[in-house]
């Protein structure tokens, strides 16, 4: 905006429609902003809202070869799609939630990936929610879905870390799209009300009509439904919006008890996709429904992706390690009892970054540690008593504990990426930005830029 220059006239204040929309305050603002398609953000609004041991990850494809390199166990799968009705339900959907889903419709709008997340991890058996989280499940456990839903409506601590992500032309253009909606809303209902009006005329017409011509002998009766024919209603799904402007949305799909569900908050209730036989993995039975769902799109269109709801794959890493380092202090305690001078057989300068106990670098605990457990093969070994034997043992534990130690190394890097992606997209530039293109029109530089584009 160009400087203001100073006039001698007093100049008329302008209107408050013509004022610049004032950016509500986040941590108040009711509404739920929209987050993308990110495995980041997804891992860090469960970590944030309490949940441990889970990680959400890309998934490149439904065939078998994508889904088997997916860490195990895969808790769920959360496909995103531009929402268009769909016509052909997979499955006749219940006619009331079954008592072991917690399932929750999606009330607040722009909120259909935390609602997706809230209706996974709370189907979870034995999983670290957190206290708020945990209270706020027993709390809604007699609740139906739609009262699931309003109750995560009204969850501030949820909706604040959903909010995290927001920005503000985030809250300015969403409020901006209530405001519209209103308006479009409240003349719709004007518009019923007219139609309503004019057809209840019309009757009237018709049968002062009908009346006059039972009472005049010789005059064909007339057709009151023929004159009285109603105006057909705005349906409220016929909005004047452009087919490429509809919204994407989150649809989650898990296995819970013997079968496979899609819990879709856009649902009434959550809809069984096909049941889980012995030996057979949960994720081929929705490899044909979500090929059908991706079907529905012209080839080179992306309009989806999936993620998958994971074990975070540190715990296994370190779980490994674990059971690497005590291998090692059991062989050595081994080694004492057998050779007073098998220290002698070692060379102390290539061991120098091998861990033969806990670490903080490792997240390594000593905790970890009490409740790893040996292989077999490990325990048939430790009851040899032939020093050349056991100092082998060693060394192949002590060369495999490098490969340990780097998966944890890529697992604790790829959380740090995941905080590093979060932090740049919580991060409001626009202040910067607004304030920048501040300066650059106070010292006239804009002024320069455009006359120079023009010519």
């Amino acid at each position: 905006m160009p400087p203001k220059k100073k006039r001698r006239t007093d100049t008329p204040q302008s209107s408050p429609s013509a004022a610049e929309p004032t950016t509500p305050d986040l941590a108040s603002w009711p509404g739920w902003c929209e987050i993308e398609s990110e495995p980041a953000f997804f891992t860090t609004i469960l970590k944030d809202i309490g949940v441990r041991d889970l990680r959400v990850q890309e998934v490149f494809g439904v065939d078998d070869d994508a889904l088997a390199i997916l860490p195990k166990p895969v808790h769920a799968v959360i496909f995103l799609f531009k929402y268009q009705q769909d016509s052909t339900a997979e499955q006749v959907q219940e006619t009331k939630c079954p008592s072991h889903v917690w399932f929750a419709n999606q009330i607040p709008q722009y909120a259909c990936g935390t609602v997706a997340l809230l209706n996974i991890v709370n189907n979870i058996s034995s999983l670290e929610l957190g206290q708020p989280l945990e209270s706020f499940k027993d709390y809604t456990q007699s609740f139906d879905p739609i009262a699931r839903g309003y109750a995560i409506d009204s969850l501030d601590f949820v909706r604040r870390i959903h909010n995290s992500f927001a920005r503000d032309t985030d809250m300015l253009n969403i409020d901006s799209l209530m405001r519209d909606r209103k308006d479009i809303m409240m003349q719709r209902q004007k518009t019923q009300a007219a139609n309503a009006a004019k057809t209840a005329k019309a009757a009237e017409r018709a049968a002062a009509r009908v009346t006059n011509t039972e009472t005049a002998p010789g005059k064909l009766r007339s057709n009151p439904l023929r004159k009285a024919r109603p105006t057909k209603p705005v349906a409220e799904d016929e909005e004047d919006q452009d087919p490429e402007e509809s919204g994407f949305h989150f649809v989650a799909y898990m296995p819970i008890g013997d079968d496979v569900w899609k819990l879709d908050g856009l649902d009434s209730f959550p809809t069984a996709v096909g049941t889980i036989h012995p030996g057979r993995d949960w994720l081929s039975v929705i490899q044909n429904s979500i090929s059908v769902r991706m079907a529905q799109y012209e080839e080179g269109q992306m309009q989806f992706s999936l993620m998958a709801v994971v074990q975070d794959p540190v715990i296994e890493d370190r779980r490994v390690l674990a059971q690497n380092v005590l291998s090692l202090q059991k062989i050595e305690l081994r080694l004492n009892e057998t050779s007073q001078d098998w220290c002698s057989y070692t060379s102390p300068e290539s061991e120098e970054n091998v861990l033969f106990g806990s670490s903080m670098e490792y997240g390594l605990t000593d905790e970890m540690l009490a409740k790893a457990t040996m292989p077999e093969n490990m325990t048939r070994q430790l009851r040899s008593s032939c020093p050349e034997s056991l100092l082998k043992v060693r060394q192949e534990l002590i060369t495999n504990q490098a490969g340990c130690r780097a998966q944890v190394r890529d697992s604790q890097q790829a959380e740090k990426l995941d905080v590093k992606e979060s932090m740049h997209r919580r991060h409001d530039y626009g202040s910067f930005v607004k304030l920048w293109m501040q300066a650059l029109a106070d010292e006239g530089a804009l002024k320069s830029l455009l006359d120079e584009e023009l010519r």
